[in-house]
């Protein structure tokens, strides 16, 4: 996994070093191992490497020839099917010098063109510039495991992993106007597709791509998630899912660097780890999230049952893994509120992020790649709105089902920017375009297709915040995270199963769990759903609520968008013991005063211009 960042200025062939340079800088937590800049005449790459295939070799950015013009690559991501490829590609008479994936995309490029996205198999973002057509081209990965951000600005096309990474170039600014503080407090952490609360800066989609030339950037999309035939029982179900899950283990093992495997003891990454304990000859490498005195503090809701850590040492003993609990105290947590904030370049889910982020430096310390199962919930039915939603038209629903709370939301929101636009029309809006673009085929029932359009709806708005969480916490600790329930195959499966199948036995993701009953014991296969696990102690609940009240009786940047007063009251009605839930199960008030502790130092350290 690597960080890659770069121009193409149509205005200016005189390119600048030290700018490619310090670009390419702020990306050396993604890739510590190397760094190689490139000059395109009307442009530059700079791209830093964490090497995992091929380790001597493979470095970019990576420039391949042939009679017609002169292709240069900078990458990020992982092929899973590059062996295939390389054959197919050799029999049409490329020969490779490397073992890594970078020269297969190259090659790939080179003989397909954009037709070799269809081909892929794996999680990538990368950039190609050819030279005599003077054409640079983008592409991202189908899920979005990948991040590729743009700012596209008169003449000039500026892009990077990261918005970090864009925000150095001298053309792009860190402006953020009324739709921006909308974005940030009405629908944060989460983003609507393809936007940043940057005025300037977008991403490029899942599953798209882009051409940039003299005439300007052109945008199309190649994979969206459509019907087709699927198993109609749920024993076919099942043992497709197993095939699947067999081949996709086989294939995202490969590594020439060690491999750890993220293990909660719920369902998702007890299947993985069990699956690789197959293939792995050697023993694995196991890690689990645990929090100061949790077992003190502890208590069971209906939401969150029981406590992780007793199950992953339980499948730990079973697959006879080498595991270590990441234990993480309350001050470093909140401490890491900031780091979070920086890593992800935005505000985000508060010590769901600073956890995740110190849990992955401690992983680095001992493997450079890890598994984990995100994404499972998203495309099984994980979630409780699924089945909330099963029997009900969504159109008769005003918000996102993870984001409720918006007449809270709209609360928080200075005046002088609720005269500009209005909150709930704009929610609203966010909401129904949502809809519209995640509306289901006509096929089967109309609970089936009602299920389909919740399910876009997840992969689409939903599944996007914890990837960049997940990519942006491990990557700034220089860890590749895998997540092999995100190979598209198995989503284009999981998205066309008729409801009654993937809700088998009228358990979430019950399908999943048939899936896997011949490969752990019962107490794990039906074990409820946890949640990422959040702290509870006393003491992290003081730290944020400390910070919260001083930060209200000072000057802070943080009250140019956000109305002062109702921060007050939201802090006298939680005293009082009232708690809400502001994004599904993952942030409640604590969590939540914490996103607003983010946004304040976001605005400070980003420098943030509010028009």
């Amino acid at each position: 996994m690597c960080g890659f960042c770069g121009w193409i200025n149509w205005n200016e062939n005189k390119n600048d070093v030290s700018l490619i340079e310090a670009m390419t800088q702020t990306l050396t937590p993604r890739g510590p191992d190397q760094q190689g800049i490139a000059d395109l005449t009307v442009g530059m790459f700079g791209h830093r490497r964490l090497s995992v295939m091929d380790p001597l070799n493979g470095m970019q950015p990576m420039t391949r020839s042939n009679s017609l013009q002169t292709y240069t690559l900078i990458y990020n991501g992982e092929l899973y099917n590059a062996n295939e490829l390389r054959q197919e590609l050799e029999l049409a008479g490329y020969s490779f010098a490397t073992t890594c994936d970078t020269e297969i995309v190259l090659a790939a490029y080179m003989h397909w063109e954009a037709e070799c996205l269809y081909r892929f198999n794996g999680i990538f973002a990368f950039a190609v510039w050819e030279s005599k057509r003077e054409r640079l081209f983008c592409a991202r990965d189908r899920l979005g495991v990948k991040p590729f951000f743009y700012s596209h600005i008169n003449q000039t096309f500026v892009f990077a992993s990261e918005i970090k990474a864009i925000l150095t170039y001298p053309l792009v600014h860190p402006i953020v106007d009324a739709q921006g503080v909308m974005e940030l407090l009405l629908i944060g952490p989460a983003r609507t597709p393809g936007t940043t609360p940057f005025r300037d800066v977008f991403e490029l989609l899942p599953g798209e791509y882009a051409y940039f030339t003299r005439i300007g950037l052109q945008k199309r999309t190649y994979w969206k998630l459509a019907m087709a035939p699927c198993p109609q029982t749920t024993e076919d179900a099942a043992s497709e899912i197993q095939r699947l899950l067999e081949d996709i283990t086989s294939r995202q093992l490969q590594s020439d660097v060690p491999i750890g495997f993220f293990l909660s003891g719920g369902l998702d990454s007890s299947l993985l780890t069990a699956y690789s304990a197959i293939h792995l000859k050697e023993q694995l490498h196991t890690f689990s999230i645990h929090f100061e005195e949790q077992d003190e503090h502890f208590k069971a809701t209906a939401w969150v049952p029981e406590d992780d850590e007793p199950f992953a040492r339980g499948i730990s003993a079973l697959l006879n893994t080498n595991h270590r609990t990441v234990t993480l105290e309350q001050t470093p947590l909140f401490n890491a509120l900031h780091d979070a904030m920086q890593a992800r370049d935005l505000p985000g889910m508060a010590d769901i992020d600073s956890s995740l982020l110190l849990f992955c430096r401690e992983i680095k310390k001992h493997v450079t790649v890890a598994w984990s199962g995100e994404g499972a919930d998203e495309i099984f039915g994980g979630y409780p709105w699924f089945r909330l939603w099963s029997q009900s038209d969504l159109a008769i629903h005003d918000a996102f089902p993870w984001s409720k709370a918006i007449s809270e939301r709209s609360s928080m929101i200075h005046s002088h920017w609720t005269e500009q636009l209005n909150p709930l029309n704009y929610a609203q809006t966010r909401w129904q375009q949502a809809l519209q673009s995640s509306t289901s085929e006509s096929i089967g029932t109309e609970e089936d297709q009602r299920i389909r359009q919740i399910t876009k709806l997840n992969i689409d708005y939903f599944m996007p915040v914890l990837l960049d969480r997940k990519d942006r916490m491990s990557m700034a600790c220089g860890l590749e995270v895998r997540v092999p329930f995100c190979d598209h195959r198995l989503v284009e499966l999981a998205y066309r199963l008729p409801w009654n199948v993937k809700n088998a036995l009228q358990r979430e993701k019950g399908i999943l769990r048939l899936a896997s009953k011949n490969m752990l014991p019962d107490e794990f296969v039906w074990r409820k759903k946890n949640p990422f696990p959040k702290t509870v102690h006393p003491i992290y609940e003081e730290l944020i609520m400390n910070a919260i009240e001083n930060l209200v009786e000072i000057d802070a940047p943080l009250f140019q968008i956000v109305d002062r007063d109702a921060v007050s009251k939201l802090i006298e009605s939680h005293k009082s013991g009232s708690d809400l839930k502001w994004f599904g199960q993952l942030m409640n008030n604590v969590q939540w005063f914490g996103y607003l502790l983010q946004l304040n130092e976001w605005i400070k350290k980003y420098n943030v211009l509010f028009l």
